[in-house]
């Protein structure tokens, strides 16, 4: 099973982890709504809202790392194929051109020779950021693979351990950014949490472990860290400082709650002829063509220009919700269709391709 790589394929293993995929590119698409629609910037300090909102993103922020760490946890197995690259580039290309096209066609964005030489290199220009970075690892995992089969488990060990101490604490705790140069977004954490994942599936926890109660744990403390943060700073100094160090992706509460998510999903025991898995199944294939379509860049700024949830930010918590949870499901709906059709236009091409050269 590849993580973002797997359109039209039936998936071997487990099938719970397709729906992990499913829930968190749901949670992207969540945060989106909050961030890129300027609900968190809007929303007035310390209301209802604010620690409702704060909670909310607590919760969803650790989809990133579970995406790297389902990567992990399957492709440690698998034999290395460089076509995967081109296969992800090529999608990436597809929807950075095309949706400009139409913004172009339906004028909502001004035509631009400068823009489209930007489309055409999605990779280049950084206009995917999870994209290039994950790109980048997907570069390392020969390597990543050649470790994990060859480390004992206790050299695994110590080896996550140094890079947990190096890529999570320090860079939270001490700011020693400066020093790794590794932050949240980097390949290198990248390929930290794809080492997590890969001991994860060579060392699988037989232990009894509450997964999502701590997954909940360290989501609420997040939240708490930001809120206490928020209030003292704001008294010594008179403005907000440091509120968002738990926020990050590499922040400890993030990457302990993400591996909390992961495995809670992991020991679920879902059949893939029951409604779930067949929902999973069927949507899974669908997740990076959600992310490649809303979050192309000009498509973003057009799209929450449209929507403007921001405009709920204060409303009562429930209508804001509300709003937050229609948005969402709207966006991922709507782009499951667009990736769907793709997929089975591009089928249908190939299909016929091959046809006629077979003639």
């Amino acid at each position: 099973m590849n993580l973002i790589n797997n359109e039209g394929k039936k998936q071997e293993g487990n099938v719970s982890l397709d729906m992990l995929r499913v829930v968190v590119m749901f949670l992207i698409v969540l945060s989106h709504v909050m961030l890129h629609g300027k609900v968190l910037e809007q929303t007035e300090v310390f209301t209802t809202n604010y620690y409702v909102n704060y909670i909310i993103y607590a919760f969803i922020s650790v989809h990133v790392n579970c995406f790297v760490l389902i990567s992990g946890y399957f492709l440690s197995t698998k034999a290395f194929k460089y076509k995967q690259i081109f296969s992800l580039w090529g999608k990436m290309l597809f929807w950075s051109f095309f949706i400009l096209l139409f913004l172009f066609a339906i004028g909502v964005v001004p035509f631009s020779f400068k823009t489209i030489i930007k489309a055409l290199l999605p990779f280049t220009q950084q206009r995917y950021w999870f994209m290039t970075t994950y790109l980048l690892m997907y570069c390392l995992i020969p390597f990543l693979n050649a470790a994990i089969s060859t480390l004992s488990k206790k050299q695994y060990q110590i080896a996550l351990g140094l890079f947990f101490v190096i890529y999570v604490v320090l860079q939270n705790v001490f700011f020693w950014r400066e020093f790794t140069s590794v932050n949240s977004r980097s390949p290198l954490f990248f390929a930290f949490l794809y080492l997590v994942g890969g001991y994860l599936r060579k060392y699988p926890i037989e232990r009894k472990v509450p997964w999502f109660r701590s997954y909940v744990a360290c989501s609420m403390l997040t939240a708490i860290s930001r809120f206490i943060l928020s209030y003292v700073t704001i008294k010594i100094f008179g403005t907000m400082y440091g509120e968002t160090i738990f926020y990050s992706y590499n922040s400890i509460t993030m990457v302990v709650g993400s591996i909390c998510l992961f495995m809670t999903f992991q020991n679920m025991k879902m059949n893939k002829d029951s409604f779930l898995g067949k929902v999973a199944l069927w949507i899974s294939p669908l997740t990076l063509g959600v992310y490649l379509i809303h979050e192309q860049p000009e498509m973003r700024t057009w799209l929450w220009s449209v929507l403007k949830p921001y405009q709920f930010a204060n409303s009562s918590f429930i209508i804001l919700i509300a709003v937050l949870m229609g948005q969402a499901i709207l966006v991922f709906g709507v782009c499951c269709l667009l990736e769907k059709i793709r997929i089975i236009v591009t089928e249908k091409g190939i299909s016929i391709g091959r046809k006629v050269l077979g003639r």
